[in-house]
């Protein structure tokens, strides 16, 4: 079985080099520096990758002192981690991310290919640890952050969230069309039974069929009933 290909593009040695060590013998990674060659790099392989990595910041071209700024920016990052321990402890003293036990709740009954969920917060993405962002990940949510968009494109950023998932009416369709073709297989077996069995055998076997679509039919229409009723118990 082939690997899948990721090319992963960071100017930082150090971190091209724990992907590698992380993921190498589960990927084949191409790891690259300059963000100026991932054009080339991709356009060289025979297919394209599976996956493209790309770190956010690089360095300036123009920027003099390139190794000072580099080593005051990393300085202030190492401060950032301590404000926004404190900041989380502050956050989590006043708050709870009920959010994530609420989506948990929510996927038990709607999948996420019927319902979307959008995880909506001003900095609280900043906040979460890698084991909540897994499980919101797995949950299928989607994230938005508050203040930070336009109207017009935090609007489209919900028309593609929503557009991404079928419809519940494209899904009765789907449900429709195994039952039509439950039916049509009930009636082929129906068929081949009237061959191989005699008339007393046949009509056994086409009322215990008929018994069976007819139950089968009820349980359908009545399912939804019946959910508002198990949830209704619950409440």
């Amino acid at each position: 079985m082939n690997k899948k290909v990721i090319v992963y593009c960071d100017d930082q040695q150090r971190f091209r080099d724990q992907f590698v060590q992380r993921h190498g013998a589960r990927f084949d990674i191409i790891t690259l520096a300059d963000p100026a060659d991932l054009f080339r790099t991709v356009e060289r392989l025979k297919k394209l990758p599976d996956l493209i990595l790309l770190d956010l910041y690089h360095p300036r071209e123009d920027s003099s002192n390139q190794e000072e700024k580099v080593a005051l920016a990393e300085k202030s990052l190492t401060k950032l981690d301590t404000q926004i321990a404190e900041t989380n402890a502050a956050v989590l003293d006043a708050w709870e991310p009920e959010g994530l036990d609420v989506l948990k709740l929510m996927r038990e009954k709607y999948p996420k290919n019927e319902l979307p969920i959008v995880i909506y917060s001003q900095k609280g993405l900043m906040l979460l640890s890698d084991e909540q962002l897994l499980e919101a990940e797995l949950n299928g949510a989607d994230w938005l952050i508050k203040k930070k968009l336009s109207a017009r494109t935090e609007q489209v950023a919900i028309d593609r969230i929503i557009m991404r998932t079928p419809s519940r009416i494209s899904n009765r369709i789907s449900r429709t069309y195994r039952w039509l073709l439950a039916f049509s297989w009930a009636v082929i077996g129906l068929l081949a039974a009237r061959l191989f069995f005699g008339s007393n055998q046949f009509i056994t076997i086409m009322i215990a069929v008929i018994i069976a679509i007819v139950t089968a039919l009820i349980s359908y229409l009545l399912s939804p009933i019946l959910i508002k009723l198990t949830d209704n118990e619950k409440d």
